[in-house]
């Protein structure tokens, strides 16, 4: 049987196959990806352990380690927040992104879910913010698109999210 949820949400990112506790369909075959996730991005192929450089990415932000952050990206990285604008680039433009995004923050909270992984070097991760800025709760929901170069670094971040004027909790169906 066809997961036309998971098949539609990879089709539609890109990716060949979902992350998922449930059985789904690919190309005519059915998997069942269960267990411990190791967040290894194709270990094979590729020298990126995911859940590291998701957990350095997040240990930056709430520390506000904007050096840190940009360390995570290329040189020529594309940091793109918004869909209908040209986003930032390299190193210098990943670091005034975060220098700006970070600026009236606190409290900060960082939440990843189960990645979607395309070898050899995609993935896919909703992500939940808790946080306080300018001194009102506020939550931060969102997806990003990431594509890693060989040293392990982020070459591309495209990240789609919404801002919500209070602290919530996310669903019990977030983050599979």
């Amino acid at each position: 049987m066809v997961d036309w949820k998971w098949a539609a949400t990879c089709s539609w990112i890109g990716l060949p196959f979902a992350i998922t506790e449930r059985p789904f369909t690919w190309a005519g075959r059915e998997a069942r990806i269960s267990g411990t996730y190791s967040g290894n991005l194709a270990p094979q192929e590729q020298n990126v352990d995911l859940t590291a450089w998701l957990d350095q990415y997040r240990d930056a932000w709430i520390r506000f380690d904007i050096e840190a952050l940009t360390d995570l990206f290329t040189p020529d990285a594309l940091y793109q927040d918004k869909p209908d604008e040209p986003g930032w680039v390299g190193t210098a433009g990943v670091r005034d992104y975060f220098t700006q995004v970070t600026a009236g923050q606190s409290d900060v909270s960082v939440r990843f879910g189960t990645p979607l992984i395309q070898p050899p070097n995609r993935a896919a991760v909703e992500w939940w913010v808790n946080l306080t800025w300018s001194d009102e709760p506020a939550t931060l929901a969102g997806t990003c698109l990431l594509e890693f170069a060989e040293d392990g670094r982020c070459r591309e971040l495209r990240e789609y999210w919404h801002l919500f004027p209070k602290k919530l909790e996310p669903s019990d169906n977030w983050g599979r």
